[in-house]
């Protein structure tokens, strides 16, 4: 028997999607309905950690799931499912990584990013047949892979962008001026002006117009083709979990 974990903030539908792998697969499932939730799941499993360090072999306590699936859109919260991913990755290593979403326009980009940026083995259209849904999870969970779901062919790549890795967001933070513009950025929650940044980072808006032209060609490795502060702004909200630990640094 596998333990999943599903995130979604749709509740009710994401509790008939728990109750159907339960009853076809026979795996305990456990549901998430917000980001936050997901956080809480995480101190909970520090705590117990801490409490019991290692288990009766000697080694460290095991990922509390096999595999975890998390929507992308979460409206109602500053983060998206790519932050949910990002974290459950870094306290799990181990837990299998999958994405159940619609893949409309305003979660293409994030879908791409978590594509790129983390091991993901299974993405599934919300729109799919259940008995397929089944199909592929209990697929990657057997073989730890699963085929892409046919719907987003044509938004991912066969092969993932290799120079996109969690640690070359350093190179989008080579010192301090950086990290403060992209601190104003992350925390600027509309789309902002250059003089809005300015006010927010410290920084002249001459020196925000010259780090942007610094950091043009980094930005398109990321696959950005157009790249003003709109789209650094964008940027800078769907990949915020991957920046900040070099905001930090700096």
């Amino acid at each position: 028997m596998a333990r999943v974990l599903l995130v979604d903030d749709a509740t009710s539908l994401i509790e008939l999607f728990a109750q159907a792998i339960a009853s076809k697969l026979g795996h305990e499932v456990t549901v998430a309905g917000s980001i936050a939730e997901v956080r809480t799941l995480i101190v909970t499993a520090d705590s117990v950690d801490t409490a019991n360090p290692v288990d009766v072999s000697g080694e460290h306590n095991l990922a509390p799931f096999d595999l975890a699936i998390v929507d992308l859109a979460f409206p109602a919260e500053h983060d998206t499912g790519l932050s949910a991913l990002y974290e459950i990755h870094r306290r799990w290593p181990h837990t299998t990584l999958g994405i159940l979403t619609q893949g409309d326009g305003w979660t293409e980009a994030i879908l791409r990013d978590a594509w790129d940026l983390l091991p993901i083995k299974l993405v599934l259209s919300k729109g799919a047949a259940l008995n397929y849904q089944i199909a592929q999870i209990s697929s990657v969970l057997k073989r730890g892979y699963a085929e892409v779901d046919p719907v987003f062919g044509m938004l991912l790549p066969a092969e993932r962008n290799p120079w996109r890795t969690p640690h070359n967001f350093a190179r989008l933070v080579a010192h301090r001026g950086h990290a403060k513009l992209w601190t104003a950025l992350i925390e600027i929650i509309e789309v902002p002006t250059y003089v809005e940044v300015a006010q927010h980072s410290g920084l002249s808006v001459n020196t925000i117009k010259n780090y942007r032209t610094q950091l043009l060609g980094e930005l398109k490795l990321h696959g950005l083709q157009v790249l003003g502060l709109r789209e650094m702004s964008e940027f800078a909200h769907r990949c915020r979990p991957f920046l900040l630990p070099f905001l930090a640094e700096r």
